[in-house]
């Protein structure tokens, strides 16, 4: 009986790629060869020279501090090189951050990774720009108080860039060096917070206030409009030069000008501004021959100019009224008041309302 034994596959031929050329069986009486196909698992060879390329967390492409910080991820038998010089990191550690400075203008930074057997990794290159800081807008000198539905803004700003008050950009990017720019006001505080800006940044910030308090007198006078319906010419033409008081409605002092007849409403807010605006300018010496006290010798200059607000050039625009009797006043903010009401002619609503009202424009 004949004796039967198989036998086993095998590589015949086995080099790295692991590849078999021919597997063999045998029999008892004969041995036969068959072709056995294996791909191969390992398609070209490790790349040993190198490691994992540097990985950066994101950065900040342009600042305005003088220091940054770069940082990564790598392997932890690997050192971190930044510009060629080696950072502090432990070889375990496999996160990595290091503080650099920065130039004004354009940095750059090449890092790679080095492992303990002098392997090297690619080079990553990043730029971090240091801009110059944007200088802020200036603020010429101005009212911290108005009555002003608005106030004229304006000062000075870098070349290039534009001024913006609370959000809003009232003065485009320009070459120009000035700005200005009515600004409206709520009644109250008005904050207003007011920086530049240009197409990579803004400046600091500056703060100020502006209070707006209701203008009493707008409203005096918007109400005493609705009461003139009929002007009693020959009325305002007595009146001219008078401070008239108007008993009938809280004692409101109106002065009436000998120019046009008509009066304006005097208080202590809109006093000064509406006799500069009505004063006819005086030199000193033609003012001091007009006599400042009852009694005094009459005197033609102060009969000629009586009933008028002079404007007192040589003294800072200073005022003096002329009294209707050719006397005069030397006004002043503190005195106003207590002068006119002193040489006021009281009258009654319905006389007053035959004058016309007049505005400062």
């Amino acid at each position: 009986m004949g004796h039967h034994q198989r036998g086993h596959d095998c590589c015949q031929s086995f080099d790295y790629w692991c590849s078999a050329t021919s597997t063999a069986t045998s029999t008892a009486t004969t041995t036969q060869t068959y072709p056995v196909d294996h791909s191969s698992f390992l398609v070209k060879d490790n790349d040993t020279a190198s490691i994992i390329d540097p990985v950066i967390d994101d950065y900040a492409t342009s600042t305005l501090s003088s220091i940054t910080y770069i940082s990564g991820f790598k392997p932890v038998d690997a050192d971190v090189y930044i510009n060629g010089e080696a950072i502090a990191n432990k070889d375990s550690d496999f996160v990595w951050q290091k503080k650099v400075d920065l130039n004004l203008g354009n940095n750059g930074f090449a890092v790679y990774y080095q492992d303990n057997n002098g392997k090297k990794s690619s080079y990553y290159s990043l730029t971090i720009l240091r801009q110059n800081e944007l200088i802020a807008p200036t603020v010429n000198t101005h009212d911290s108080a108005t009555t002003s539905a608005s106030i004229l803004l304006s000062g000075t700003k870098e070349k290039n860039s534009s001024v913006i008050i609370n959000g809003n950009e009232v003065a485009p990017i320009s070459t120009s060096t000035t700005w200005s720019y009515t600004y409206p006001l709520n009644i109250g505080v008005n904050s207003l917070d007011i920086k530049s800006a240009n197409s990579n940044q803004t400046s600091a910030t500056i703060s100020l206030k502006i209070t707006r308090t209701k203008n009493v007198a707008v409203d005096i006078v918007a109400e005493e409009q609705k009461h003139v319906t009929k002007v009693d010419a020959k009325l305002a033409a007595k009146m001219a030069g008078r401070l008239l008081l108007q008993v009938e409605n809280k004692g409101y002092i109106w002065y009436v000008n000998p120019k046009d007849n008509k009066r304006y409403l005097v208080d202590n807010t809109t006093a000064l501004s509406v006799f500069r605006s009505l004063a006819l300018g005086i030199n000193e010496k033609m003012l001091n021959q007009i006599p400042t006290g009852k009694g005094a010798k009459d005197n033609p200059v102060g009969k000629k100019l009586k009933g008028k607000l002079l404007l007192r050039v040589e003294k800072g625009g200073q005022i003096s009224y002329i009294d209707v009797n050719g006397y005069r006043h030397d006004i002043s903010q503190a005195n106003l008041m207590t002068i006119f009401r002193s040489l006021s002619l009281g009258i009654s609503n319905a006389n007053i309302w035959k004058i016309a009202i007049g505005t400062i424009k």
